[in-house]
């Protein structure tokens, strides 16, 4: 069994994107990106940085990074995961992703601990829900603030939910010497 770290040569985004697929078998690609968002949501209210890298675009079917198909280009044409579309309602198609290889990806090396729990946060809190459901979620009040196409930068979803007690307790300490 093949072992991916940060040396494999896939980047970091991929190799979420593998980590995902290999824990999440039903999820299509909807709760694959909106797994995504979340933890990089999550992740930048800790740390003001977001894991993916992803640059996240008002889509109709809500935020959604570009830079993921080319990702999912990349890992098909490389082998690692192959995609079966399956017809639904609507004449649209489910995209589901299956791992081609066996691996074992060393997530204490591709993540760190807080990404670690960022990531599973997300998608423990999708795992129990629709696509459509976890799309509509996405539909925020942020999202309706952008024209579709545009950039949704991550930091106006902290702006929109307002300072945490620890963001509250940084910025008290901050003026606190101004005032």
């Amino acid at each position: 069994m093949e072992v991916l770290n940060r040396d494999s040569g896939l980047t970091k985004s991929q190799l979420l994107f593998l980590y995902l697929v290999q824990t999440t078998r039903d999820f299509g690609i909807v709760r694959l990106v909106k797994t995504i968002l979340k933890a990089d949501q999550n992740y930048f209210r800790e740390s003001f940085k977001s894991i993916s890298g992803y640059t996240y675009k008002k889509d109709q079917l809500g935020p959604f990074a570009p830079e993921i198909n080319e990702d999912i280009e990349i890992l098909k044409k490389e082998n690692w995961i192959s995609e079966v579309k399956t017809p639904t309602d609507f004449n649209n198609e489910k995209r589901n992703f299956l791992m081609k290889k066996q691996v074992n990806i060393d997530v204490y090396d591709v993540f760190s601990k807080k990404e670690l729990e960022c990531i599973n946060f997300a998608k423990d809190e999708l795992v129990h829900k629709s696509s459509n459901e976890a799309s509509q979620e996405t539909h925020d009040s942020v999202y309706h603030m952008f024209d579709m196409g545009e950039d949704i930068p991550l930091y106006m979803y902290l702006e929109h939910r307002g300072p945490t007690e620890k963001e509250k307790a940084a910025i008290k300490e901050t003026y606190a010497n101004s005032i």
